[in-house]
């Protein structure tokens, strides 16, 4: 039985409770006539029916508050068996300190994690022993991260809109420097008309760019606003140099991480505002879309940043989450949520197609930004948390705003036997 099954009883044994009371309070003193056996009896009713009555009906509610809250714990363990200890921010232990960290991906070549430190205009690079460096700095936001077949690196300039390539000169004599090492790989600004965002790429070297499709965040109104993924094909013989951008897909409500399967058949995209997680056909070749179709849909959720592991099911960031959504059973939502001040919480959750969700991390106090599987056996699930998400807020708190954590899973990373940069879904 599960609490939700639990709170029905509950308002019964309530119902239940409120009828003999009600019963002492008008008859207490009126005796009443029973007929048992042919045997006349004289009972007070409110002393020795009503009372005894309220007395064991409260003793039952006693003994179903407390089914409730340990089934509500037994639910959690069930859904979390290895990730007790990790329901809430404090006990998760930070590797490293950054104010917004996006774009998470392991590099098997380098054996460690690059991320965008967004609004510090950094990307940088964590290592299993926990030590951190800046691979680069940019004028701008970095987002999404990604890598040429070649092992130069994609990156998203956000406002600029431009995924941008970081090379030598040399490599590039036919792109436009935007800054000393940094050239425009494709100018997205006549297709995304906000914010450019985040990125994968496959082993090609073909790059699917996602956009805000919104300026502002959580307003009432802009759930609605839809924009497209933009895809840069890579153009044969010309390593230096790709095709214009092209709309690959369109009708999106803040499309955020994406993935690609081993196979390069199918393409898989948070949809934030969506509320779920999309998937559509691709063509391994060209890139192309086709037969969308929803592969996750998550209720009350707000996903975010995603990977892929051998089992073909997904870590997601789940950015907040909102009452009654399919992460909590409805007392421990109440109880979050009071914990918390009434504020959204953010999760991480291990999710499989059709919706099923086997395992789940709460967060406290923190949103859920993004996460990747790597380490050296690729069972190290990194996970980006913060505070705040908007520009000035992360900026005023620096560093303070957020950090990431790691854990131990179950299952590694998903792989690729002919690609050996693929990895969790990306390249």
């Amino acid at each position: 039985m599960t609490p939700r099954k639990v709170l029905p009883l509950l308002v019964m044994f309530a119902g239940f409770h409120s009828f003999p009371l009600i019963a002492c309070i008008l008859l207490r003193v009126t005796p009443v006539r029973l007929r048992l056996r042919s045997t006349r009896f004289r009972l007070h009713f409110a002393h020795e029916i009503a009372l005894p009555f309220v007395r064991m009906m409260n003793t039952c509610m006693v003994v179903a508050c407390a089914a409730a809250v340990g089934m509500t714990r037994a639910v959690d363990a069930k859904m979390t068996p290895r990730l007790t200890p990790l329901q809430s921010t404090p006990r998760l232990t930070p590797l490293c300190a950054a104010s917004l960290a996006e774009g998470l991906r392991w590099r098997k070549r380098e054996g460690c994690l690059f991320f965008s430190d967004m609004h510090l205009g950094r990307v940088r690079t964590l290592k299993p022993d926990g030590s951190t460096a800046v691979a680069l700095e940019v004028d701008d936001e970095p987002a999404g991260l990604g890598w040429l077949p070649d092992g130069r690196m994609l990156l998203v300039l956000m406002r600029k809109r431009l995924l941008a390539v970081k090379c030598d000169k040399e490599d590039a004599p036919s792109l436009d420097e935007v800054q000393p090492g940094i050239f425009c790989w494709a100018d997205l600004s006549h297709v995304q008309p906000v914010r450019s965002n985040d990125l994968v790429v496959d082993g090609a070297g073909n790059a699917y760019v996602g956009g805000f499709g919104l300026n502002e965040f959580w307003k009432p109104g802009n759930e609605n606003a839809q924009t497209e993924i933009s895809l840069v094909r890579a153009a044969d013989g010309h390593p230096q140099r790709p095709t214009p951008p092209q709309t690959a897909a369109e009708g999106l409500t803040f499309p955020n991480g994406m993935v690609i399967s081993p196979d390069g058949k199918t393409l898989l995209v948070s949809e934030t505002y969506g509320a779920g997680i999309v998937a559509w056909d691709r063509d391994p070749v060209d890139g192309s879309l086709s037969r969308r179709r929803c592969w996750a849909s998550l209720p009350g959720c707000f996903p975010d940043g995603m990977c892929l592991d051998a089992e073909g099911a997904l870590w997601v960031a789940i950015c907040a989450t909102l009452p009654a959504n399919p992460l909590r059973s409805a007392v421990a939502t109440v109880l979050a949520l009071v914990q918390n001040g009434c504020k959204p919480t953010g999760a991480f959750i291990r999710v499989h197609e059709g919706g099923r969700i086997s395992e789940t991390i709460f967060l406290k106090d923190a949103m859920a930004i993004c996460c990747m599987l790597g380490g050296p056996s690729g069972k190290t699930l990194y996970m980006s948390c913060a505070k705040e998400t908007m520009p000035e807020p992360c900026k005023a708190r620096g560093e303070q705003n957020g950090f990431i954590a790691a854990i131990e899973v179950a299952v590694p990373a998903a792989t690729c036997a002919e690609n050996p940069d693929y990895w969790a879904g990306c390249c």
